[in-house]
């Protein structure tokens, strides 16, 4: 009889005392806790071993060094089409504007508001139309729009608003 065939033993007989029987089993598996315990073959694995925890960890981890400066360049590319749209629909009231009442304005009151973060954009008029600025703290970037024949920097098309650094060259349309 093999360790196997041991440990499924009838009922029967582990109930009548061990010196009356006559068994091959051998001193391990004397007892009957030792009989109850099932043999290390047929264990089920439970669990994570500790290499597996930290090969998932590590795979985190990289992906987490490669999420995080995209995250933060898609934030900044938001935030700078947020500013252009501002100006975008600054074209459009101070025209509108202008229809009405034959010029500019440098306050447009309730008429105009900015998105959420921005701040309010500087507006100047010239002598056959306006230029308007705008600056983000959290980006560094200033942006511009102007109408008319003077533009204003980064600005060089009309109507068309474009952003760059503070202290840059780099212009972004």
């Amino acid at each position: 009889m093999n360790t196997r065939d041991a440990l499924q033993v009838p009922l029967d007989e582990l109930r009548t005392p061990l010196r009356g029987r006559h068994t091959s089993l051998g001193p391990t598996l004397a007892s009957s806790a030792a009989r109850r315990l099932p043999s290390v073959a047929h264990m089920k694995r439970a669990g994570f071993t500790l290499i597996e925890l930290l090969t998932v960890v590590a795979i985190i981890g990289l992906l987490a060094v490669i999420a995080i400066p995209q995250l933060t360049s898609i934030k900044d590319r938001a935030r700078v089409a947020a500013m252009k749209s501002d100006l975008r629909n600054l074209v459009t009231i101070e025209e509108t504007y202008f229809a009405q009442n034959l010029k500019y304005a440098t306050d447009l009151g309730t008429a105009y508001s900015v998105s959420a973060g921005n701040t309010m954009p500087t507006i100047t008029l010239i002598g056959d139309g306006w230029t308007a600025t705008m600056s983000s703290a959290s980006t560094g970037l200033v942006c511009a729009i102007f109408m008319g024949s003077t533009p204003a920097r980064p600005a060089v098309k009309e109507g068309a608003p474009a952003c760059e650094k503070t202290g840059s060259s780099t212009v972004t349309p």
